[in-house]
């Protein structure tokens, strides 16, 4: 069993413009927060479906998907990110390296070799904490148990 876990996503563009978010993840019960004070957030219960609310607090219609996550959520997830050369799949992994604490793939894109990334695995909790491919970095500051 997985315990809830809960830290800040840090995520940047291309452009270079930054947003964080509040997340909290329960893998052993299939829910997820992802909370950004200036625009709402969104949430995942696997009962209710998937949920999307605005700031004002004001429930709106969700995705027909449940099992459907933003890549924050997706980095808790590392088994279904869209890294394993999949047909549906952007990007592989070409290499890895491991140390006591960390697991570092190397990606590449599937179309565009020269297009590189990285996701980097901590093993204590099996979450990737920072990836990076040319479009986007998200990095998963303060990462702790959430009791």
């Amino acid at each position: 069993m997985s315990p809830p876990l809960a830290c800040t996503a840090v995520t940047t563009n291309e452009s270079g413009s930054t947003a964080e978010e509040a997340v909290k993840v329960n893998r052993s019960r299939s829910t997820w927060s992802l909370t950004d004070s200036s625009s709402g957030g969104s949430s995942c219960d696997p009962v209710r479906g998937l949920v999307l609310w605005s700031p004002s607090g004001e429930e709106v219609g969700g995705l027909e998907r449940a099992d459907w996550m933003p890549p924050q959520i997706a980095l808790f997830h590392p088994l279904q990110m869209r890294i394993w050369d999949g047909a549906a799949d952007q990007m592989r992994v070409t290499a890895a390296f491991e140390d006591d604490v960390f697991v570092t793939l190397k990606l590449e894109h599937r179309e565009a070799p020269g297009e590189t990334g990285e996701a980097i695995i901590n093993r204590e909790f099996g979450v990737v904490t920072e990836y990076r491919d040319a479009s986007t970095k998200i990095l998963l500051t303060n990462l702790h148990v959430d009791l």
